[in-house]
């Protein structure tokens, strides 16, 4: 679930600073549970958390399964955006543009 970025910044600037969590890295549809180095892959581990991610490359990116990565929001190379996950979302999904992308995932806590 996409918030108002004001709003997300207010509630990050409240809660602390950023945990790496992971690096979720692909060439095709991947997640945080089927990337090179899996993260938060056991059961209900993100949800209802806010993450603050950051891409190298343009990519989409999307809450849900890998398979779904195609219909994400595109975010473009060094961009760093917040993403606010329901208590239902168990997956980080990315899907390059081209070639390779590494997005840092990162808790507010």
């Amino acid at each position: 679930m996409m918030r108002d970025l004001s709003t997300a910044q207010s509630q990050a600037l409240s809660i602390g600073s950023p945990s790496l969590l992971g690096t979720i890295t692909a060439t095709t549809a991947k997640s945080n549970i089927d990337t090179a180095v899996p993260f938060n892959s056991t059961g209900s581990a993100l949800s209802g958390k806010l993450l603050f991610l950051q891409a190298d490359v343009a990519c989409y990116v999307t809450v849900g399964a890998a398979s779904t990565a195609a219909v994400g929001v595109l975010i473009g190379a060094s961009e760093r955006f917040y993403l606010w996950l329901k208590s239902t979302d168990l997956y980080v999904s990315i899907l390059p543009v081209s070639g390779t992308a590494n997005v840092k995932c990162f808790e507010l806590t």
